[in-house]
């Protein structure tokens, strides 16, 4: 990750609400032009840093996780039901907080037993009508706009627990870097996860390549498995296929296919 200007390190300062702010007051703000803060925005945007919707610009950090159901909402769904698929009856599981990564209670088979250790507040809103899912919630620190509990006390909670399969989301995917994420508060919580599991499954749609969160959590030699769509290029698949790691490739369904 490139170094960030003083400009944009007020961009993120400016930014960090939960409500965003309109592109065109952000330039005001700063009393630059607007093609100078639509430049500067890009460059955020490339390392996953920011994101614009609706005229505003939000923080990736900020962004609510409701929010981001919204976006790559087709790959997302895909990604969710094949990793469903993983999953057998009487299994275990280590589930972090994230979209892609909640959704895959959706699509669990309902006529299995299954045990979910998580810190995803919002797997419980999810899980209600499974009756057959016994739900762990790691206690912690609250983050109301990741529906998530983060902190040292989740990751000490780990600890007493060993699972069969640990599910992860990532802010970032590269060659070179691996998963990554942009919030400091990840990376101890899902190291720490990956290393109770005895299966390691990264879902990440394809709008995640190739970018690089400040923080690395695993290489891609640690992982076991990756769900992505096919938006992803081949040569990446092959890149990860060699290093003998399972590849997943889904189809997103569009237009109410």
């Amino acid at each position: 990750m490139n170094d960030l200007t003083q400009r944009q390190k007020m961009i993120l300062d400016l930014v960090e609400n939960p409500n965003g702010i309109k592109v065109t007051e952000l330039g005001e703000m700063l009393h630059v032009s607007a093609v100078t803060i639509r430049s500067e925005l890009r460059s955020l945007e490339r390392e996953n840093l920011v994101y614009r919707s609706g005229g505003c610009v939000y923080s990736n950090v900020c962004l609510p996780i409701r929010f981001r159901f919204n976006t790559h909402m087709a790959e997302k769904t895909a990604i969710a039901k094949e990793a469903a698929t993983l999953v057998s009856d009487n299994q275990s599981m280590l589930i972090c907080h994230g979209s892609t990564c909640s959704m895959l209670v959706n699509y669990l088979d309902s006529d299995y037993k299954l045990k979910i250790v998580t810190n995803s507040t919002l797997i419980l809103d999810l899980a209600r009508s499974n009756r057959n899912l016994e739900v762990t919630i790691l206690g912690g620190k609250f983050y109301p706009l990741l529906d998530a509990t983060l902190g040292s006390h989740v990751v000490d909670q780990v600890d007493d627990y060993y699972v069969d399969t640990f599910f992860m989301g990532a802010d970032g995917l590269s060659a070179d870097f691996g998963v990554s994420t942009i919030l400091e508060e990840n990376v101890a919580l899902f190291k720490h996860m990956a290393s109770h599991a005895g299966k390691k499954v990264l879902l990440a749609d394809s709008s995640k390549l190739n970018k690089k969160g400040i923080y690395r959590i695993l290489s891609l030699d640690e992982l076991d498995c990756l769900i992505i769509d096919s938006g992803c290029p081949s040569d990446f698949v092959h890149q990860v296929r060699e290093k003998g790691i399972e590849v997943r490739l889904v189809e997103a369904m569009r237009g109410g296919a």
